[in-house]
């Protein structure tokens, strides 16, 4: 299916540069010069709407309000949003994550940029749609486990995992915050995929194939992640270790400012956040508290 990508923008100029070279690429463009007639087409088109790139100063709302309304609504949880506009100041960007954005272009954008964050955004949103559907059909198996080991070698893996610890805690998003964890394992872990490597994977559109490759390669395909849980009262206690060499997690627990135009690298600072994270050794170890659904299971544990 051809991802459709709404443009909310009010700028003719450059609302027509943008959607002729999405258009060229082969992206299903729809446009929307207000806020009002952006909620309405989102309204409709939500099942069918992959990527917004939403401009901050549009008449009726801004473009951060028009965002905050977005993440109010569950049925836009996998639409990924581009905030592309002429503040670039540090508090800006700031607030557009907070917000929810999680990529941010400032005009003007030069065109491999915006097709490199639009290629990540969709494959960031199929990943969570992915995800949002294992997590429907999952059974809460895991919440008569008091403790349990789980050993994976690969992503698909890694978010099968992360559905069903997802599926007994108390927050919903809990299962793309701790697929970034797990994956991070994998690709950056166990797969050794530097930062820089996949930054250029990902522009090039070759990340999957890369993530295959390496893992039927004799360097790295015996390399496992090893996952434990356990219960303490109302919260799940969850150790994640790879077999990799560990990386520098300190510069990437919080939101960096000369990361913020990278078409990656956002998962583990959004994941500290949200949740309570722990590095330990070189960074190739992971503890992460979760807290669980009060259900009548846990109140007799």
């Amino acid at each position: 299916m051809t991802d459709l990508i709404l443009i909310v923008e009010d700028d003719p100029v450059f609302l027509k540069l943008t959607s002729s070279i999405l258009s060229r690429k082969g992206y299903l463009v729809v446009i929307a010069d207000t806020a009002r007639s952006a909620q309405q087409i989102l309204e409709n088109e939500s099942e069918k709407i992959t990527v917004v790139i939403l401009d901050w100063a549009i008449p009726d709302l801004s473009g951060l309000e028009l965002l905050k309304w977005m993440r109010k609504k569950t049925k836009f949880d996998s639409i990924q949003v581009i905030m592309q506009t002429g503040m670039k100041g540090p508090e800006h960007i700031r607030q557009g994550i907070d917000a929810g954005a999680y990529y941010y272009l400032v005009k003007p954008t030069r065109p491999e940029v915006l097709l490199s964050t639009i290629r990540s955004a969709i494959r960031s949103g199929n990943n969570q749609k992915r995800l949002t559907s294992k997590l429907k059909k999952a059974e809460n198996l895991l919440e008569l486990l008091d403790e349990a080991y789980f050993t994976f070698k690969t992503v698909d893996q890694a978010e099968l995992l992360a559905v069903a610890i997802a599926n007994i805690c108390e927050r919903f998003d809990t299962a793309m915050l701790v697929s970034e964890i797990l994956t991070n394992a994998v690709e950056h872990g166990n797969l050794a995929i530097t930062y820089e490597e996949k930054t250029d994977l990902t522009n090039n559109g070759n990340l999957d194939k890369e993530i295959k490759r390496r893992l039927a390669d004799e360097k790295y395909k015996d390399r496992i992640v090893k996952v434990s849980l356990r219960k303490e009262g109302n919260s799940m206690r969850l150790v994640i270790e790879d077999e990799g060499h560990g990386f520098e997690f300190e510069k990437f627990l919080q939101f960096d400012d000369s990361r913020m135009f990278d078409n990656h690298g956002r998962g583990i600072a959004m994941a500290n956040s949200s949740l309570n994270v722990e590095y330990l050794n070189r960074g190739n170890k992971v503890v992460v508290n979760l807290p669980l659904k009060i259900t009548e299971t846990t109140l007799l544990s």
